[in-house]
This record gives C-alpha cells, sequence and structure tokens, in this order.
C-alpha cells in the first residue's frame, strides 16, 4: 500500500480526517474562542452570596463550573478542567470530533467585585410584600421571634426573597415584614403547630406590577 501524505502541509500519515491530516483537520477545530477573555465575579458584601451576571453560585470555583458547563453541552467537547492562580482561570478543553482529538487551552482573566446585592439592596429599603403579626405573651415572645428568624434564615438559602427586612416592636408583640409571601405563610403555619396559635390573613391592594394588582398580606399570628 502506498504512502499516504496530507494535501495541506504535506507531512505522512496514516489517516485521513476530511482529506487532512489530524493535525491539519484539528486545527480547523476550535472551541476555546466561544470562552470570555474575562470573568467577573460579584461578592455581595453583605449577605456574602456569589453571583455570575443575576445567578448566585455558592464559590467561585462554582462561578467557572457555570461558565464552562454551556460549552461542555457541545457534543465535540468530551472534558474541561480548570485551575485558578493569581486572579486567572486556565481551562484545558479535550476534544474529539470525526475521531481525532485535541487540547485547547485557555487563560480567562477573573476580576472580583464587591457589591450590594438586589435583594440585600431590597431588604435595607424595607421592601416587603406580607407582615408577620406575632402577637404573644411576653414570658415566650422572645422565643417565637427567635424562631421567626431561625425559619428565614432557613428559607433565604433557597428563596432569596425569604429575607426579614424589619422587626418593629408593637404593644403585644411585634410586626415582622417580609420579602416573600410563601415564606412569611410558611412560618405562620410552622408557628400554628408549634404554638398551637390563631392565624389570620388579610390582603390589602398596594398597586400593580406589570398591569397587574399587586396586594400586600398581614398574616396575625395569636399565641394565648
Amino acid at each position: 500500500m502506498g504512502k499516504k501524505f496530507c494535501p495541506k502541509c504535506g507531512e505522512e500519515t496514516e489517516k485521513f480526517f476530511e482529506n487532512l491530516c489530524e493535525k491539519c483537520f484539528t486545527k480547523k477545530v476550535s472551541f476555546s474562542g466561544e470562552l470570555p477573555d474575562k470573568m467577573t465575579v460579584r461578592t455581595c458584601k453583605s449577605c456574602g452570596k456569589i453571583f455570575v451576571g443575576k445567578k448566585a453560585v455558592g464559590t467561585a470555583t462554582q462561578a467557572v463550573d457555570v461558565m464552562l458547563s454551556k460549552i461542555l453541552e457541545k457534543p465535540e467537547v468530551e472534558s474541561a478542567s480548570y485551575r485558578i492562580s493569581d486572579g486567572v482561570i486556565y481551562v484545558t478543553l479535550n476534544m474529539k470530533v470525526s475521531g481525532a482529538v485535541k487540547t485547547e487551552e485557555r487563560q480567562i482573566k477573573l476580576q472580583e467585585k464587591s457589591i450590594l446585592c438586589e435583594y440585600c439592596g431590597m431588604k435595607a429599603s424595607k421592601y416587603y410584600q406580607s407582615t408577620l403579626q406575632i402577637r404573644a405573651p411576653e414570658n415566650v415572645l422572645g422565643k417565637v421571634v427567635e424562631d421567626v428568624e431561625k425559619h428565614a434564615e432557613v428559607m433565604n438559602k433557597y428563596d432569596d426573597f425569604a429575607f426579614i427586612s424589619s422587626v418593629e416592636k408593637v404593644r403585644g408583640g411585634f410586626d415582622i415584614l417580609f420579602g416573600s409571601k410563601q415564606a412569611a405563610k410558611q412560618i405562620a403555619n410552622n408557628l400554628k403547630k408549634k404554638y398551637h396559635a390563631e392565624i389570620k390573613t388579610s390582603s390589602k391592594l398596594s398597586g400593580a406590577i406589570r398591569g397587574k394588582k399587586a396586594y400586600k398580606d398581614t398574616i396575625l399570628v395569636s399565641i394565648k
């Protein structure tokens, strides 16, 4: 059998890939250019959450995972690895196209910024969707409010609006403003089960959002 030579580079080859040797063929294949030159990771100075765009992530490495997830959807990209050093992300892509393999490397500048995230900004401005009115005897009132705050802290990990924007001492108890209606309702139900509380809910028109009427809830939690 006669020798095979690549028509582009003239090198001898055992196998052609679309009439080219593997080296010349893989030069036409590149995905590293689809990665950004720079990635900005923003950390909220209030809650400590890390954001890439509007998406919250746990750590800087998870932020890189989010970035690489899109390119890994391409069937030609078999795997991607990276390391972070001195503000630079060093990415390695391993690809396979028509049986030909190729490794590409890319450096991405990592930029970190300190911000006040949208939700903490809303919390600071005392934004709320629901008022939880806690009415209870003085001897249990402190424990009830502590339970409310603990529940809210847990729920906020899954619902960005499950924050308390204000706690106000009033006659007979506390008024607690919540960013999330669902969180306030769930916490009220938890208090009902634990303290055998009575629950009364009312709604009041507060304006309009995108042409639709918006209401704010008031949930009265009475503990005898």
